[in-house]
């Protein structure tokens, strides 16, 4: 019989997944950041750029790099079969800063810079061309090569298949690296045998040491052999900068947890994010598997020592619960980021009791693992795009900047249908940045760059990755999506940057 409390956590999973869906108009009193016109569009649309890749029929951005130079790195997931919800190639490309678009054959600007992978762009199947490939993550070494992280399965397999873990490294001109592993390409198994029914991945994520190694978290369910749900189990796997394990972190460079430290608390479904502080700790968010406060569901914070230790001297012996809204029925975690004192920000989803409603939540905990009060009040913020608080507001990735101001930046609208790109900034203290947008909160519903299809009743945008660059500007990537009256769709890998003399009309630099 499985675990109803699993169920229930699961099922909230899939709300944060479904519930990504969201938009329709821009209410009044929700100002709109202008977006930057130095980076070109291949429309008349300024600040966005909207990625057709040939061959490919559905793209989504879900890593983003500011580079010197102004330059933007964006990856992500492309689909090559439109009957089909699994992505089977990766698409990795790099943006041109200049804000002179350049003639090329057919009229259109050349906004990707031509010396990076096959004319700004690196389309990529690993040599496994029956595979589903999903992208989970993207780091820049010291030294500028790019290591992707992907999990491969074939796609036979179904989506539920475990498959492999990829970490394919590119130089800094977007040419696989052929002196990693084989091919460019390091490939780890999720399973091993008969092991492989009983092994549901659920989520990864992944982070880089100074020196370049590889820090990569996979969220794993494993199967009673009736089916039944025994338990999900974090693993932690470090890697050296050359790809090869670190045997020093534990056997063959993986270590796995299936509590939260200190707590008693199992690990629930749902997203896990990983950051690293800078003081060498690893900071781990995830939800816990019980329920607590009559049905809240509770994120909880775990910190581990550079050897994937606990630290039991933060929060009760190495984990702590979130604060949990008494108003909220859930609070899903999304995006975890460290501040540079140590503290630990977390932002996500938050669902009041039997609404279907998400907002925006964001929560600190101070480098020791107590509630940051001086954080909002009790250590939680919120954010809605309508003023009743009736949308659908979640917030799929997090930033900050050099003056300590937070971004949360994902999917806002008034209902769970159609999505437009949201950017809630908040101050220091958690207080709605009003300098930003009213209410803190500024909704982008221009991001959509029509290309040739026509009667289109649908359009939205979704973001799923963001970075403040040096310079202070803010850059996102996610999807753009058009449906016309025939129902067909077609998805566009999108990047975006945010007009910088608004965004910091303070004249921070």
């Amino acid at each position: 019989m499985p675990n109803p409390h699993l169920l229930r956590t699961a099922l909230l999973a899939c709300c944060a997944i479904a519930f990504a869906a969201a938009h329709a108009q821009t209410p009044p009193g929700i100002a709109r950041v202008p977006l930057d016109p130095v980076l070109f569009s291949n429309s008349n649309q300024k600040g966005v750029i909207a990625l057709d890749v040939a061959g490919v029929t559905r793209e989504a951005g879900r890593e983003v790099i500011a580079q010197d130079g102004g330059f933007i790195l964006v990856a992500g997931d492309a689909h090559t079969d439109p009957d089909s919800d699994a992505p089977s190639r990766i698409v990795l490309a790099r943006i041109r800063p200049q804000s002179t678009p350049i003639a090329v054959p057919g009229g259109a600007a050349a906004f990707l810079d031509a010396g990076f992978g096959d004319g700004g762009l690196r389309v990529d199947a690993f040599a496994r061309t029956a595979h589903s490939h999903a992208l989970h993550g993207m780091v820049q070494q010291p030294d500028g090569r790019i290591v992707l992280m992907v999990r491969s399965a074939l796609l036979a397999d179904g989506p539920d298949a475990p498959g492999e873990l990829l970490f394919a490294r590119y130089l800094a001109n977007g040419t696989p690296d052929t002196g990693f592993g084989t091919a460019g390409v390091v490939s780890l198994p999720l399973c091993d045998g008969a092991d492989c029914a009983l092994r549901q991945p659920l989520s990864f994520d992944l982070a880089m040491e100074p020196d370049g190694s590889l820090l990569a978290i996979a969220s794993i369910m494993k199967l009673l052999p009736n089916g039944g749900f025994r338990e999900i189990e974090l693993e932690l796997r470090r890697l050296h900068a050359d790809g090869t394990p670190d045997l020093d972190f534990g056997p063959d460079g993986l270590q796995a947890y299936d509590d939260f430290p200190g707590l008693g608390e199992e690990i629930g479904a749902g997203q896990v994010r990983l950051a690293r502080r800078a003081d060498g700790r690893i900071a781990v968010v995830a939800n816990t598997l019980d329920f607590d406060l009559e049905g809240h569901g509770t994120p909880a914070v775990m910190l581990l020592r550079a050897d994937g230790t606990p630290d039991t001297a933060f929060g009760s012996g190495g984990s702590r619960l979130l604060p949990v809204d008494p108003a909220r029925n859930a609070m899903l975690p999304m995006a975890i980021d460290v501040q540079d004192d140590g503290r630990i920000v977390v932002a996500g989803m938050a669902l009041a009791p039997f609404s279907d409603a998400p907002s925006f939540f964001a929560a600190r905990l101070t480098a020791t693992g107590t509630v940051d009060t001086t954080f909002g009040g009790d250590g939680n913020v919120f954010g809605d795009s309508t003023p009743a608080g009736d949308g659908s507001d979640i917030a799929n990735a997090m930033a900050h900047d050099a003056r300590g101001r937070h971004y949360l930046v994902g999917d806002t609208g008034p209902n769970a249908f159609d999505p437009h790109v949201g950017v809630l900034r908040l101050q220091p203290n958690g207080a709605a940045d009003e300098g930003f947008a009213a209410n803190g909160l500024a909704r982008y519903t221009e991001l959509a760059v029509q290309t040739g299809i026509t009667n289109v009743f649908l359009t939205n945008e979704r973001a799923f990755a963001a970075t403040v660059a040096p310079t202070g500007v803010l850059v996102a990537a996610g999807a753009r999506v058009s449906q016309d009256s025939s129902d067909r769709s077609e998805d566009r890998l999108i990047a975006f940057r945010l007009l910088r003399t608004e965004l910091f009309a303070d004249d921070f630099e």
